[in-house]
C-alpha cells in the first residue's frame, strides 16, 4: 500500500466501500452503520490507508450524529456538487444531440421513400 496509490483513489475507496456496505444490493442486504464502520476499521492497514481510515470514521461518525438521515444528507450533498451538476449538463447535451441526430435520420429516411 502506501502513497503509491493516489490520495483521491484512497479516499474514493473508503467512500465507495462504505456506500456499498450500507446500501441494499440485489445480492445482499444493507449493513448497519455500525457493522459497516467496524468492517472498514478492521480493514485499516490492509485494504485502507490507516490515517485516512481514522479521519473517514471520525467524519462519518460526526455526520451521523449531526444528521438524522445520513443517507439523505449525503445524497443531497452529492447532488449539489459541481461535478455532479456538470455531469448532468453533459448528459443532457448528449441526449439532445442524439435526439436531433435521430430526427435528422428519420427525415432523411422519409425523403428516400
Amino acid at each position: 500500500m502506501g502513497t503509491e496509490i493516489p490520495l483521491a483513489a484512497r479516499i474514493t475507496s473508503l467512500a465507495d466501500v462504505f456506500d456499498a456496505l450500507t446500501h441494499k444490493r440485489p445480492y445482499k442486504a444493507a449493513w448497519t452503520f455500525e457493522a459497516a464502520t467496524s468492517e472498514i476499521l478492521a480493514s485499516s492497514g490492509t485494504h485502507f490507508d490507516p490515517e485516512l481510515t481514522k479521519l473517514f470514521l471520525a467524519l462519518i461518525s460526526r455526520l451521523k450524529r449531526e444528521h438524522r438521515d445520513l443517507d439523505h444528507f449525503l445524497g443531497e450533498a452529492a447532488r449539489a456538487s459541481p461535478f455532479i451538476q456538470a455531469r448532468g449538463k453533459i448528459w443532457d447535451t448528449l441526449r439532445l444531440a442524439r435526439e436531433e441526430y435521430q430526427e435528422q435520420f428519420n427525415r432523411s429516411v422519409d425523403l428516400q421513400r
